[in-house]
């Protein structure tokens, strides 16, 4: 059993707004969660805040928070209460009571894996400073302590040069840095530039006529993509949209307002859900701007816009072939009236004639 510790700083109010109710979701923590400064995630979120702002005069700096990550083999027999236990105690011990923070255990997994987020202001005001040597003269010796403690073996470091596949995936470490980019993302398009900017992938999409819509993810210091429709469920550019869609939704204003042509996606039918997630793929598909699909989309418009043209101008063709019918129409009619006029002179002067 084995237990690696990942350190992560927030450097971004948005990226803390949405970091704290991202780890405290009940779909993955299943309710075990704790902070020392609140119960709900916007509790929590302002006492963060709040204490930022009564020292920002003094403490400042480029730093939001910290995110601790705490990952168990999948040969790991913790229960859920035994590591946020664990998460609490090293948290209080590393932290000293002087910050604020919030941790959570994620179950959604086939391994469990804690988060911590702390705050980076303490409550006398300090900023938090992080030793070049923090893991070393730190994080290892705590950890190794509370470890012994719960009978766990001791801290694994993560070292970029190697891949720790036996302790966790490759597939494992691709979700969560998706999940954790879904968390701080705006929109399906910040969501890939965030993937490339901030989390260094090399970032791709294709399209699979089994699978439809899948982007392919390079993460870095590999040299081989994963295609994300051999992650987990939940993991295509349709779902990745839906989630932060849902993500922005803030759910007390939508229902305290009714609403008749609003359901919510839980409340759909199986296949209302399939057809949604199949909308949003095609939508997608069709905004990428230089692919085939889009160049063919943009072929099919301008053709029917020329077919439509053309039905324009038949119609008008139609038409001036009719007023020209009309007019020879009229002008035959005129001219068999000129010729009964002439007729009914001639026979008039006749009859004049014989009077005389």
């Amino acid at each position: 059993m084995t237990l690696i510790v990942r350190f992560d700083p927030i450097k971004t109010e948005s990226h803390l707004r949405s970091a704290i109710p991202y780890i405290m979701n009940k779909k993955k923590t299943n309710g075990f969660t704790y902070s020392n400064v609140g119960v709900t995630p916007d509790e929590i979120t302002n006492a963060f805040f709040m204490t930022k702002e009564r020292y920002k005069n003094k403490a400042r700096g480029n730093r939001e928070a910290y995110h601790v990550k705490f990952s168990f083999s999948k040969d790991s027999n913790v229960t859920a209460e035994q590591c946020l236990e664990y998460a609490k105690a090293w948290a209080d011990e590393y932290l000293d009571s002087q910050y604020d923070y919030v941790v959570a255990v994620h179950n959604d997994r086939d391994h469990r894996h804690m988060h911590l987020i702390f705050n980076s202001v303490s409550i006398t005001g300090e900023k938090f400073h992080m030793a070049r040597n923090e893991v070393r003269d730190r994080v290892r010796p705590l950890t190794n302590k509370i470890s012994k403690m719960f009978g766990i073996d001791e801290i694994r470091e993560r070292d970029p040069k190697k891949d720790y596949s036996l302790a966790m995936s490759w597939k494992d470490m691709v979700e969560e840095d998706i999940d954790k980019c879904i968390a701080c993302s705006k929109s399906y398009g910040d969501f890939k530039w965030k993937m490339k900017k901030k989390f260094g992938y090399t970032v791709r999409e294709g399209v699979s006529r089994e699978y439809g819509l899948y982007l392919a993810l390079t993460p870095p210091g590999k040299a081989k993509a994963i295609r994300t429709h051999r992650l987990a469920e939940g993991y295509m550019p349709a779902d990745i949209e839906e989630k932060i869609a849902a993500r922005r939704i803030k759910v007390s204003r939508v229902w305290k307002r009714v609403r008749r042509d609003f359901i919510a996606y839980e409340d759909l039918s199986i296949y209302q859900k399939d057809f949604l997630r199949k909308a949003y793929a095609a939508n997608s598909l069709y905004r990428k701007t230089g692919s085939t699909l889009h160049m063919h989309e943009m072929s099919v418009v301008a053709l029917r816009r020329l077919k439509k043209e053309y039905k324009l101008l038949e119609i008008e063709m139609k038409e001036d072939l009719r007023v020209i019918k009309e007019a020879e129409m009229r002008k035959a009619d005129v001219d068999i009236d000129r010729d009964v006029d002439k007729k009914h002179i001639k026979v008039l002067k006749k009859e004049r004639g014989l009077r005389l």
